[in-house]
């Protein structure tokens, strides 16, 4: 699992309730325009805006408690704007003074990098001079910055340590840390029994990550044994929990009525408006599928594009690829190539098989001119082609007519492979032959592999070997085991006039 850090506001241990606590600084200016009585009592009514604009004068006067309290609200955006560098300064101060909270704030305040990037090294500085049972938020912080080697050189066996002093001190989310550590042998011997110990021990007191991973083990069965009941009483919990990524997993069953639950849309809608307003880009989606079909919602196009945009916006190939039929249909708003385009391009880069044959479709029909990306053009249309696209075909041949040598290369893969196209070997030869020529290496092995397999001309091993070698040389791995499985069917003077063919195409005598 990667090094992550929850937001300030969680689990921190300073709360509202930190914040309430009584200065005792002597010496501080008795002509402010607030008490710390009017402070606290402003803080605890919610008028935050008060609070943070009284406690200023404190702070001013050197009272370590008011520099920390000041900086957690400029951390945390209460009563005023967000203002890290602010959050930054005033906490500098008090741990000047050795205020231990303000420490730990502050090392969290580095460790968020937001907007900034984060600082692992005075982060671990300060972590370094209050890590122990007593400050065990600390120990399990700084362990995971051992563990990764942020804040220096690694250390796995100290990161361990601490770990485990910070478990042992009841932190849930060490204790969730040493299970993994158990697990994977990290910084100790693996030990699958300590590792479950600890691991349920924090599922049991109410760590959702734990809980989460018990559900994903008693459901696919990797490392426990499967039982989808088992699964589904963890996932419940941490889904009550508050935890998005359970929330979005258990609404969407109760959305299909998968996972061992009965289909309960109007229940599985409510978990995934939790999980998407945590931001979780997959809840978002599953959203915006339960508006666009009317399943446990009212039936809203505007809302279903509204959630598909936002989990697009993150990057998720399936919510882009809807927003941009949305687009393209005029649902949910008017119709607008434009914005379908940019969806659309999102879904193809994040994998969506569906997107690229679309894009192609666009440039096609010539609603889609595809100026800022045309290396890409080919290769969509080809999609297009292959998915049937009426005009794709044309379009590639009138760019290989053109002298574009990656449509020759497509052209020849889907005369090769493309049963909605057609095969035909002798123009998958041809167009492929052209493009090995000018140079494309994944053409140069295929028509190695042509000749190899006398796909479209004769068999010729000597030929195979050539072009395998040609595209070898230009950084083909996959061609260079093709052609020393090719040599240990050759005879020596085979391999020669191999090699010496291929040494004449590279060096440009063809």
């Amino acid at each position: 699992m990667p090094l992550t850090f929850p937001p300030l506001s969680v689990r921190t241990g300073l709360g509202a309730a930190a914040l309430a606590l009584t200065l005792s600084g002597a010496g501080i200016a008795q002509d402010a325009a607030m008490t710390m009585e009017e402070v606290e009592q402003a803080y605890l009514s919610g008028d935050r805006t008060a609070a943070r604009e009284g406690i200023l004068t404190f702070a001013e006067a050197g009272d370590a408690t008011a520099q920390y309290r000041l900086g957690f609200m400029l951390a945390t955006g209460e009563g005023g704007p967000f203002d890290r560098q602010g959050a930054i300064d005033w906490l500098e101060k008090a741990v000047a003074q050795d205020h231990g909270a303000a420490a730990l704030l502050l090392a969290r305040v580095y460790l968020s990098g937001s907007p900034e990037e984060p600082d692992y090294i005075r982060a671990g500085e300060l972590l370094q001079a209050i890590a122990g049972p007593d400050v065990p938020e600390a120990a399990y912080l700084l362990a995971q910055l051992l563990q990764t080697g942020r804040a220096g050189e690694a250390d796995p066996v100290r990161g361990f340590e601490l770990m485990q002093i910070a478990a042992e001190a009841g932190h849930l989310g060490a204790q969730f840390g040493l299970a993994r550590l158990y697990a994977n042998g990290t910084g100790v011997a693996q030990d699958d029994a300590q590792a479950m110990r600890w691991l349920f021990q924090s599922a049991d007191a109410g760590w959702a990550p734990a809980q989460m991973t018990l559900y994903e083990g008693y459901n696919s069965g990797d490392g426990f044994p499967q039982d989808q009941a088992k699964a589904l009483e963890w996932l419940r919990k941490a889904a009550e929990a508050g935890y998005g990524a359970a929330e979005h997993v258990l609404g969407s069953n109760y959305l299909l009525g998968e996972g061992g639950v009965e289909e309960d849309a109007l229940r599985g809608v409510a978990y995934l408006v939790r999980a998407a307003e945590k931001g979780i880009a997959e809840a978002q989606s599953n959203l915006g599928y339960a508006y666009y079909t009317g399943k446990g919602v009212g039936q809203d196009d505007v809302k279903a594009l509204e959630w598909f945009r936002e989990a697009a916006d993150q990057g998720l190939a399936r919510a882009a690829a809807a927003a941009a039929q949305m687009y393209e249909a005029g649902r949910g708003a008017e119709a607008d190539v434009e914005r379908a385009v940019w969806y659309f391009r999102i879904a193809d880069a994040g994998g969506n098989p569906y997107a690229g044959a679309r894009l192609g479709r666009l440039i096609v029909s010539g609603d889609y001119t595809a100026e800022d990306q045309p290396e890409l053009a080919p290769s969509w249309v080809a999609q297009a082609a292959d998915a049937g696209a009426e005009g794709a075909v044309d379009w590639l041949d009138a760019r290989a007519s053109e002298g574009d040598d990656m449509a020759h290369y497509l052209l020849a893969a889907l005369y090769h492979e493309s049963e909605t196209v057609g095969t035909d070997p002798e123009k998958a030869v041809r167009h492929m032959r052209i493009a090995a020529e000018a140079g494309i290496v994944p053409a140069q092995l295929s028509m190695g592999l042509f000749y190899s397999e006398g796909y479209g001309v004769a068999q010729d091993l000597v030929q195979a070997h050539v072009w395998t070698n040609i595209a070898a040389a230009n950084g083909s791995d996959a061609a260079a085991e093709k052609r020393d499985a090719f040599a240990a069917l050759m005879t020596p003077d085979e391999i020669a006039k191999a090699q010496e063919d291929a040494a004449s195409w590279l060096d440009g005598d063809r």
